[in-house]
């Protein structure tokens, strides 16, 4: 459950807000003014989670299907979430840290960087600090013997239906890597590429 900003203020700790940018930026402000208002020292600004990677784990509803939603959206004002441009922004860039900072005069700090190059142009763009997270590697999931697996099940329509699938899981994982083109998939990105991690054998 989510606590009031006046709430976390009233213990005395030190915090700061962990913000996901609306895709109409202004949707966030009365959130950032309420959170400056209650004495939050820095905004982290979540750049690693655009859209939410799909999850395989069965019909069972997530704990966020079983919560009252006033207990989710308690620092939002009435209303939000129903109008266009309430939705997770998928365009962030290096402005989003400027307007931030400019928008709440605290430091922002930019969570989900992975690569070096990233990390610069964040730092470029006036971030006090990176956050190098993968989201707990709960986003994005990686292709298998799956191919195999659909021709042994269901022969040339499995395959068909698979790849129909991976079309669209495709589009999701560059999403989720920052990537807008297959060209911008640089060697960084691929696990045995020239450059890029080895994995670890036993």
């Amino acid at each position: 459950m989510k606590s009031p900003f006046a709430a976390i203020a009233e213990t005395g700790v030190e915090w700061w807000l962990q913000a996901y940018l609306c895709a109409d930026r202004t949707t966030c402000k009365p959130l950032l003014d309420a959170a400056v208002l209650a004495g939050a020292k820095a905004i982290v600004l979540t750049v690693d989670t655009p859209i939410i990677g799909t999850k395989h784990d069965g019909a069972a509803g997530s704990v966020w299907d079983s919560v009252d939603p006033r207990w989710l959206q308690v620092n939002f004002p009435d209303g939000y979430g129903s109008s266009p441009g309430d939705e997770k922004a998928t365009d962030l860039g290096a402005h989003d840290i400027a307007w931030l900072r400019e928008t709440t005069g605290l430091p922002v700090v930019v969570k989900g960087v992975l690569r070096g190059d990233d990390a610069r142009r964040c730092v470029d763009a006036g971030a006090s600090a990176i956050w190098v997270s993968n989201h707990g590697g709960r986003q994005l999931d990686f292709l298998g013997r799956l191919p195999l697996y659909a021709l042994a099940v269901d022969g040339s329509k499995g395959v068909s239906r698979l790849l129909s699938e991976l079309d669209v899981e495709l589009v999701e994982a560059m999403r989720l890597s920052g990537c807008s083109t297959l060209g911008s998939v640089g060697p960084g990105l691929l696990l045995g590429a020239e450059g890029a991690s080895k994995p670890v054998r036993e």
